[in-house]
């Protein structure tokens, strides 16, 4: 198993006393990249640790031709990455800016881009596309689209690409943080369901900050921890609640103050 990854901010001693721990329980790309966001944000007010709770990996699945389509549906990158370039400019409906560039550098054109999955399902629902769709999409998944758009005469047909396969994390990194205080920010309601389940097998405690309301109910009502909820499902929001935690905590450090 792949050790966590620390991120450090310089002239930071590695684990000061009273630094708070940011834990990242993403796949590791995605949990590198929002590092380096929040990063940029809050310099050493936190240790960053990348310590995912799953890994994405391909189901091997027989790929579509996406040229056999009128129109794609994506709901993350890993889709997008997962079936691959488009033959033509074939129309493809995304959540989040991010996945609609993805898409876009493969040679889709996004032709509408939703903050979450119930606003594109609600965009569709209102504006039906014609012809036969494709759903490109993992193994777990938040809401059920492809049923959603069916009930209602879209045709779209689904392709499992990818899952998201497990990770635990490590005795070292439980002893390492064990004391520490935690923030924990969660991007998806799988991660969240593993986060809480990780906690309750190592004795962690932590504080959550959810994406969205539905990544906040996965963690259950008993969940034993603060719960904030981003005021948008971005990472730019993430960033702004995690460093606003941080300053409630009283962890914040003001820009140009010494290290």
């Amino acid at each position: 198993m792949p050790e966590p990854t620390p991120r450090n901010h310089p002239n930071i001693p590695d684990n000061p006393a009273g630094r708070p721990v940011i834990l990242l329980t993403r796949p590791r790309v995605a949990s590198e990249r929002f590092a380096g966001q929040l990063e940029a944000r809050i310099g050493g007010s936190a240790r960053i640790v990348v310590a995912p709770l799953a890994e994405i990996v391909p189901t091997h699945a027989p790929v579509p031709d996406p040229d056999a389509f009128d129109f794609v549906v994506f709901t993350s990158e890993n889709g997008a990455a997962m079936l691959g370039g488009a033959p033509r400019r074939l129309p493809c409906y995304c959540v989040g800016a991010r996945t609609a560039e993805a898409a876009q550098g493969l040679g889709y054109e996004p032709a509408h881009v939703a903050r979450d999955v119930s606003a594109l399902i609600r965009h569709l629902l209102a504006h039906p596309p014609t012809g036969q769709g494709l759903y490109a999409r993992g193994v777990q998944v938040s809401h059920p689209l492809a049923e959603a758009l069916a009930e209602e005469g879209i045709r779209i047909t689904e392709t499992m690409l990818y899952r998201q396969a497990p990770q635990n994390w490590s005795g070292a990194l439980v002893a390492e943080i064990t004391g520490a205080d935690v923030i924990a920010p969660l991007f998806s309601p799988h991660i969240a369901r593993r986060f809480r389940a990780s906690l309750e097998v190592s004795g962690l405690r932590a504080a959550a900050v959810a994406l969205s309301p539905s990544v906040a109910a996965a963690l259950g009502p008993d969940f034993r921890g603060e719960i904030h909820t981003c005021a948008a499902p971005d990472a730019e929001s993430m960033c702004t609640a995690v460093e606003g935690l941080l300053d409630a905590w009283g962890k914040l450090e003001q820009a140009g103050s010494p290290s």
